[in-house]
């Protein structure tokens, strides 16, 4: 998390994350959200990092400039460590029914 928002062009961002299943963790893909979940009970970690952002983190296609966000989600596996879905939103992600739990990012300065 730390260097996803390093990365992302805030070192001081905040972030969130939890320990869930698949089913509920789609809550945050919002209208994307496969139906049915194809492997529901599938544990997956949710973290959210919210900052102010100045650099796009993923390739674009050419001639397309990258959008402004705020917020990036990503879902891991629970037990390989492969992020399975990569999103960035300019608004907060839906994160109803998820036990979400801060973390304190070091900044720079700190490590």
């Amino acid at each position: 998390m730390v260097n996803l928002a390093r990365n992302a062009g805030d070192a001081q961002a905040s972030a969130w994350w939890t320990l869930t299943t698949l089913e509920k963790a789609v809550v945050v893909e919002g209208g994307g959200a496969p139906s049915p979940v194809a492997n529901p009970d599938k544990g997956v970690y949710v973290f959210i990092v919210h900052g102010d952002f100045t650099r796009w983190l993923w390739s674009l296609p050419s001639s397309t400039s990258a959008p402004d966000y705020g917020w990036v989600v990503e879902l891991i596996d629970a037990d390989s460590h492969i992020a399975d879905m990569t999103g960035t939103s300019e608004k907060p992600f839906d994160t109803r029914g998820l036990a979400m739990q801060q973390v304190v990012l070091p900044n720079a300065a700190e490590e």
